[in-house]
C-alpha cells in the first residue's frame, strides 16, 4: 500500500553519537572556524596591499567596513566549522557486512559538495574583483564599496550557506528544526565573538602605506574646476608638488619632485634629469609637468617656481584638479589636469603693450584683481567667485575685442588665482559653444577642424599676467 511504502522510504534509522565523539566534533569545528577565519582574514588583507599604487594609495576600510567584513568572514568559517563538526559526528567507521545508511551519507556528501563549491565560487568571485580593483578599475575603491548599498547580498550567502547545510538533515529528520535554531543562534555568537579578533593591525599598514603618499601626508587640498582632462601620455607626466609644512614659527612652502624634496635652485636640475632619462628628443618636447599646488600657497611662492620653470626650454605644464562637483570620492580623481602654460611676465608685457596699441582693444580690456578676502575687481567692479564667470560672459560678448588682464598680487593665495584660469576658460568655452549652436547647429566637438580654429580666433583664450609694482594704469596709458 502507499502509506506503508512513504512510511518506509521516511524512515531512518536512529544515528547515536557518542559523548566524546560529540566534544571532539565542537572542538575540531571550533578549531577549523579559527583557521579558516584567519586565512580569510589574511587573504583580504592581502588584497588590499595588493591594490598599493605608484603614489601610495591604498584600499582603506572605515571602522563599519571592517567590522561588517569581519562579521561576513567569521560567520563563513563558523558554518564551514559546523560542516566539519557534523561530519566527523555522522560518517563513523561501520561494522563489517553492516549495511549502508543513505541517509547519513547523502548529508555527509551535501557538506563537502556545498564546502568545494561555495571555496570555487568565492574564490573566483573574489580573484575577479580583485583584478578589477588593480587593473580595469584603478582606485576603484573611492567609487565604489559593497557596504553599506549592497551589504545585504553578504547577509543572503549567510541566511543561504547556512541553511544549506541543513538541507538534507532536515530531510532526514523532520524534528531537528530546534536543534537548527539552536546551531544558528549559537553560530552568531560565535561568530560575532570571532570577527572581534584582528589578526593584522589594519590600522598600523594603513598609517604605513599612506605616510608615503603625498596627497594624505600633507593634507594637500587641489583646486576645484569644472574643466579638465585626462593628459594622452601618461608615461610622459611627470610629477611637482608644491606643499606646506608648518612649523613653530610659519607655515613653509617647498617642492616634492620623485618622492623626494627638491630645492627650489634644484628645481631646473630636476627637470633636465627627467628629460635626459627620455629615449627621444621628440619625447622631451612631449613631457608634460602636473603641477600638484595647495590652493593655501602663497602665490609668492608659486611665482618663486615659475621663475624657475621658465629658465628652462619651454615646457608643457599641466594643473592638477578636482572635479567641482565630484560624483565620488575626490582621492578617486588622481588623473585631472587643467593643461596651462607658464606665465611669463616680460613676454606678457611687450605683447600687452602692443595689443593696447589697438584701440578696439583697449576699449575690451578686462582687468581681474584678486583681493584677499576672496572676491574679485572686475575693471573695478566687486564680484563674488559666484558672479565671476557671469560678469566675464558679459564683458566677453559685450566686445569681441576682449584683452583680460591679471596683476600680480603677493597677498593672495593660489586657489584664487587659479579661479581666475578656470573661470575665465570655462567662460569663453560657454561662448564658443553657443556660437557653433547658433552658427552651425552643432556642437563644438561636432565641428570639423577648420571651423574649431575659426571659432578659437574669434574667442581666444589668453591672459596676461604682470607684476602689480609695474602699475596697471601706468601700462594702460
Amino acid at each position: 500500500m502507499i502509506p506503508n511504502n512513504t512510511r518506509r522510504l521516511r524512515s531512518y534509522s536512529p544515528i547515536k553519537i557518542s559523548p566524546i565523539n560529540l566534544f571532539i566534533g565542537v572542538v575540531l569545528g571550533i578549531a577549523y572556524a579559527i583557521v579558516l577565519y584567519a586565512f580569510l582574514y589574511m587573504i583580504r588583507e592581502a588584497l588590499r596591499i595588493g591594490s598599493i599604487t605608484s603614489k601610495y594609495d591604498l584600499w582603506v576600510l572605515s571602522e563599519e567596513e571592517v567590522a561588517f567584513y569581519n562579521f561576513f568572514l567569521a560567520f563563513i568559517a563558523v558554518i564551514f566549522g559546523q560542516s566539519i563538526g557534523i561530519k566527523f559526528c555522522l560518517h563513523r567507521p561501520k561494522a563489517f557486512f553492516q549495511p549502508p545508511n543513505h541517509r547519513i551519507i547523502s548529508i555527509v556528501h551535501d557538506q563537502n559538495v556545498l564546502n568545494w563549491y561555495f571555496l570555487s565560487w568565492f574564490s573566483k568571485l573574489s580573484l575577479v574583483f580583485a583584478l578589477s580593483i588593480r587593473i580595469t578599475f584603478p582606485n576603484g575603491y573611492y567609487a565604489f564599496s559593497f557596504y553599506p548599498t549592497y551589504s545585504y547580498i553578504f547577509t543572503m550567502i549567510i541566511i543561504v550557506l547556512f541553511l544549506q547545510t541543513w538541507n538534507t538533515i532536515r530531510l532526514t529528520y523532520r524534528k531537528s528544526f530546534k536543534w537548527m535554531f539552536m546551531a544558528f543562534i549559537l553560530s552568531t555568537a560565535f561568530a560575532f565573538g570571532l570577527s572581534k579578533i584582528n589578526w593584522l593591525n589594519y590600522q598600523k599598514i594603513n598609517h604605513a602605506v599612506l605616510q608615503k603618499n603625498i596627497n594624505y601626508f600633507h593634507k594637500l587640498e587641489l583646486p576645484q574646476t569644472n574643466h579638465y582632462e585626462q593628459l594622452p601620455k601618461p608615461s610622459l607626466v611627470r610629477e611637482i608638488y608644491i606643499v606646506q609644512e608648518e612649523t613653530r614659527r610659519r607655515i613653509q612652502n617647498f617642492i616634492l619632485a620623485d618622492d623626494k624634496k627638491v630645492r627650489l635652485t634644484e628645481l631646473q636640475q630636476q627637470i633636465k634629469y627627467w628629460q635626459f632619462a627620455q629615449n627621444s628628443r621628440a619625447e622631451v618636447f612631449q613631457m608634460v609637468y602636473r603641477l600638484h599646488i595647495d590652493q593655501d600657497t602663497d602665490i609668492a611662492f608659486f611665482y618663486q617656481v615659475v621663475d624657475e620653470l621658465n629658465q628652462v626650454t619651454p615646457i608643457k605644464i599641466a594643473y592638477a584638479v578636482t572635479p567641482m562637483h565630484p560624483e565620488y570620492d575626490k582621492r578617486y580623481y588622481q588623473n585631472c589636469s587643467f593643461p596651462s602654460h607658464l606665465p611669463n611676465w616680460e613676454a606678457d608685457l611687450k605683447e600687452l603693450k602692443k595689443v593696447l596699441q589697438n584701440p578696439a582693444k583697449r576699449k575690451g580690456l578686462i582687468i581681474i584683481k584678486p583681493i584677499i578676502t576672496g572676491d574679485y575687481l572686475v575693471n573695478g567692479t566687486l564680484v563674488t567667485v559666484e558672479q565671476l564667470q557671469a560678469k566675464m560672459t558679459n564683458l566677453i560678448v559685450q566686445n569681441k575685442d576682449y584683452t583680460i588682464v591679471l596683476p600680480f598680487d603677493a597677498y593672495i593665495n593660489f586657489g584664487q588665482y587659479f579661479n581666475v584660469l578656470s573661470i575665465t576658460k570655462q567662460a569663453i568655452l560657454n561662448i564658443r559653444e553657443a556660437y557653433a549652436q547658433q552658427e552651425y547647429k552643432q556642437t563644438f566637438k561636432e565641428l570639423d577642424y577648420d571651423k574649431q580654429i575659426k571659432i578659437r580666433q574669434a574667442y581666444p583664450f589668453y591672459l596676461f599676467e604682470i607684476k602689480k609694482e609695474l602699475d596697471i594704469e601706468t601700462i594702460i596709458k
